[in-house]
């Protein structure tokens, strides 16, 4: 009598804890399906620049390229950034150490006119 009621409760234990899991495992679906819809939102947003800093940006790519012998995928990147409006998070290829120097003159010379822009009188802007 004392071994089938322990059984009774076993079973009943059994029972209520795969429900748990299986109500555990959905929720962690739910979660991991609007994490990833979201992340997907996300990917596809874009951050661009205000106009003047996206104008300047440009311009300052443009002396780049002229003045580096840059490779066809930075050429590519700079491109896609131009038609992209300035979207900050385009991402920018460098496949040689010439396209790691260029990029690297490209944004310091983009901080410097934002600098000089925001503030003309500024040492250094003159």
């Amino acid at each position: 009598m004392i071994v089938s009621t322990v059984d009774a409760m076993n079973r009943k234990r059994c029972k209520s804890m795969s429900r748990r899991s299986l109500a555990a495992r959905a929720v962690v679906t739910l979660s991991l399906g609007a994490g990833l819809a979201l992340a997907a939102g996300t990917a596809s947003a874009q951050v661009r620049l205000p106009p003047d800093h996206c104008e300047g940006a440009l311009l300052v790519a443009e002396q780049i390229k002229q003045r580096y012998d840059i490779s066809p995928r930075l050429e590519a990147s700079f491109q896609k950034f131009r038609l992209s409006n300035c979207d900050v998070l385009t991402s920018f290829e460098r496949d040689t150490e010439v396209d790691v120097k260029a990029f690297l003159e490209f944004r310091l010379r983009f901080e410097a006119w934002k600098v000089c822009n925001d503030d003309p009188l500024k040492r250094g802007c003159q």
